[in-house]
This record gives C-alpha cells, structure tokens and sequence, in this order.
C-alpha cells in the first residue's frame, strides 16, 4: 500500500484516539483513512492531534479524489482486456461464424486468467461472453461519449449513433455506461460551471479553516494568511466579520482564555462555510457564562451520581458521568434529569438537548466556565 499523507496522520494519531475526540465511531474513522480523505471541519483537529501541518494535510485533503457511489458496477479495464482477448482469438464481426469462434474463446486459458485478474467468476465471464455480440465493439462504442458535448442536440445525437452501432435502446446504452463505470459526463457548460464551483468551494474551505486557526490562536495573521491563500488584510476583515456577529472585536479576543478562543474559532469556521443557518452557534451562550464567572477561579471536583444537580452539571457536560448513570443512581427517569439540567442552563440560554448537539470544544469550554468559582477571601 503506498504511504499517503491523510492515511499516515490519521494512522499517527490512532483511530480509537480520533473517534473519541471526534465523537464518531471506528468505522467512520476507518472511512477516512481508506477513502484517503477527511471531512474539512474535521482537518484542523485531526492536524493537531497528528502532530501534522495542517497547510500540507489541507493540500493532501484538497488533491483526495471525492468518492463516488455508482452502484453495482464493473471495471472498465475488464471490458478493455475481453476486448484484447476477443481480438486475439479473432472473435467478432459476424453472426455466421459466431458460435464457432465463442468455443474457441470459452476454451481459451486467457479467460481464466481474467476471472483471476479482475477477482470475478468464471461462470460471469462465460455468461457474458454469451450474451454479448462483441467486447471491442462496445469498449470502442461506450468510451467515444466519454467526452464533453458542447450542447444536448449532440450529446444525443451521439446516444442515438451509439443505440444504433449496439443494436439496443438508449436507455439500455446509458445502463452499459453506468455498468462499466462510465458516467454520461455533462455538457461542457454545466463542467464548467461545476468546475468552477468546485474551486470556490475549496476556497471557501480553506479561508474558514484559515480563520478558524487565527482565531484560535493556532497561527499569527501572517501564518493564516499563507494557509488560507490569501492576504493578511483579507483575512483579518474575514475574522474581524466574524466575530461582528457575537459583538466581539479582535482586540478583545486576545484577552480571552484558550478554551473560549476555540469555541468561537468553532463558530467563525460555520459562519465563513456558510453553515450558521442550518447548525446553532453556541459562543453567544459561552461569553454569556465568561462575563460572568470569568474573573473567578475554576476549582474541578471530582464528581458522583449522588451529588446534586449543580455539582453534577460540569461533569456531566464533560460526559465524565452520562445522564443515564444519574438517572438510574437517583431513579428519577432520564427525561426529568435533563429538565433539571436545562433549568440550570437557561440562564445563558442553552437547553440540555443543545448541550447534546455542541462540539467537543464548545462543550469543553462550558466545562471550563461551569467549574469556576469565587476566589476565596483571606
């Protein structure tokens, strides 16, 4: 297996490691890793915990093939290979001498080769030499509309020669495309739009990731700037845009503590992808609780279901202790333990249910806030 960049970092950090931080499973992890290619709100934690330059895993992510699911299909390099051996057995071009020459390829040792090759059976293989007029006739057929047409009227002209040259149905041209893993490309208009889409989308990521990191306090202006592709003053009016929407300037956020930096990195990232309108932003919330309890000394204390409401929220934030594990100790139902949670965060106007829904840094962050209390007097 060759070495690739988003497989060897996932690899550095450890899948089991990932799915925790991530709050993902296994599997999907183990996508990544075989896909050769990362979710982007996923990049920035996953360079951290791999120790890895994000601007080069951002480069490795950027050049990652996007999967496609096509369905049952075949590799088209079987159907290049049939129509070689064809070839060599002189088979096709009439239906007179059809059948003879069909014995003469079902006996060849080739054929056996290709079902070992391709990892197919041997009784597919026999089948479709059966029922098929001709492999270099159809490799020939199908690859010609591998192309970009410059309008309909030619793209369906050319179906319709195809149709013709195989002796079937339009329809049943476009299903043989689909089988052999050739997908009907687009007309050169909608490729060049999607293309160019496709560019501004990347553009977009890597901006947010780039603003996320300043913001976060990961990398100074300069160092973004270099990650996102873009310039300094660019950048900075990107975050300074950014935080506009929680009330906060870029002056104050170097007051502010790691943990806040990042859940406000989290929601600038959303807000820059365009994401704000369909998930929630939590910093609002956050800088609620920090006004608040900031100046304060945060005092952790190991935690029990037999504590009370108060005592339990931090740890239960944290999911060192599951809303399950306090239900069953207090036999309350599971339901009533989170109202009683959400009476104590409405307050800064979470509920419990958006508590479920944030990120591991927002909720680290309301950790931080929650275990904070008065500096005690001499």
């Amino acid at each position: 297996m060759t070495s690739n960049l988003i497989r060897d970092a996932i690899q550095a950090a450890t899948i089991p490691k990932l799915a925790s931080a991530f709050n993902l499973t296994s599997a999907a992890i183990a996508s990544w890793s075989a896909n050769k290619k990362v979710p982007w709100p996923h990049l920035v934690r996953l360079a951290e915990l791999s120790d890895t330059d994000l601007k080069t895993l951002m480069d490795a992510n950027s050049d990652a093939q996007t999967q496609v699911f096509r369905g049952t299909s075949r590799p088209l390099t079987l159907l290049k290979d049939l129509a070689d051996l064809e070839t060599a057995v002189s088979w096709g071009g009439g239906e007179v001498n059809h059948s003879l020459n069909q014995e003469v390829f079902l006996r060849d040792d080739a054929l056996k080769s290709l079902s070992a090759k391709h990892d197919i059976e041997l009784r597919l293989l026999k089948v479709m030499v059966k029922t098929t007029k001709s492999f270099k006739l159809e490799y020939d057929t199908l690859t010609s509309l591998d192309q970009l047409f410059p309008d309909k009227a030619t793209q369906r002209a050319a179906l319709a020669q195809a149709s013709s040259t195989l002796g079937v149905g339009v329809h049943e041209v476009n299903r043989r495309l689909r089988r052999w893993g050739i997908t009907p490309p687009p007309l050169a208009s909608v490729a060049a739009r999607r293309q160019l889409q496709g560019r501004r989308t990347l553009n977009k990521e890597r901006l947010a990731i780039a603003v996320q990191s300043y913001i976060k306090g990961s990398h100074n202006i300069e160092d973004a700037a270099a990650l996102g592709e873009t310039s300094s003053d660019y950048l900075y009016r990107l975050a300074r845009n950014a935080l506009d929407v929680f009330g906060e300037s870029l002056r104050e956020l170097r007051s502010f503590p790691d943990y806040v930096r990042a859940a406000l990195a989290e929601d600038a990232y959303r807000i820059l992808r365009g994401d704000a309108d369909n998930q929630a932003l939590y910093s609002d919330s956050i800088l609620r609780l920090y006004r608040k309890v900031g100046n304060r000394v945060a005092k952790p204390v190991p935690a029990s279901p037999r504590d009370g409401y108060v005592e339990l929220l931090p740890a239960v934030v944290r999911d060192e202790i599951s809303t399950n594990d306090v239900a069953a100790f207090k036999e309350t139902p599971e339901d009533t333990v989170k109202q009683r949670f959400t009476g104590l965060l409405v307050g800064i106007g979470l509920t419990w249910g958006a508590v479920e829904r944030m990120s591991s840094a927002h909720r680290e962050a309301l950790y931080q806030l929650l275990i904070r209390k008065p500096a005690e007097t001499p």
